[in-house]
């Protein structure tokens, strides 16, 4: 480990309920995630894109699946890197910034 890093970012990524990591992702990569996974092929300029976005990311698309509660509040949130491509989480698997730092710790993860 070189002295530019910190300890906390060399400890092991969290496990998902399906083994795969867990990675922390902004509230807008985690939604965008969702739309590429639905892929509807509409195609909107950049302004309605932004649009979208902010209303989606501002919604309850995103849930915490331990509490239920928005997962995207904060502006990040912890997620499968499986998304929705398992049996196990069909829906994919997201972890709220609060419920992360309640049952893992705010040193259990890398990525911020």
């Amino acid at each position: 480990m070189s002295s530019a890093q910190s300890p906390i970012a060399a400890l092991p990524q969290p496990l998902c309920v399906c083994g795969a990591h867990l990675e922390k992702v902004t509230s807008r990569r985690r939604v965008e995630r969702m739309l590429q996974d639905v892929d509807s092929g509409s195609r909107l300029n950049p302004a309605e894109v932004d649009r979208l976005m902010e209303r989606l990311i501002n919604s309850a698309l995103v849930t915490c699946d331990l509490c239920e509660d928005v997962a995207t509040r904060s502006g990040a949130v912890w997620t499968c890197e499986n998304g929705p491509h398992t049996v196990l989480h069909p829906a994919a698997y997201d972890v709220c910034e609060r419920c992360f730092r309640e049952y893992v710790g705010p040193g259990g993860g890398s990525g911020g």
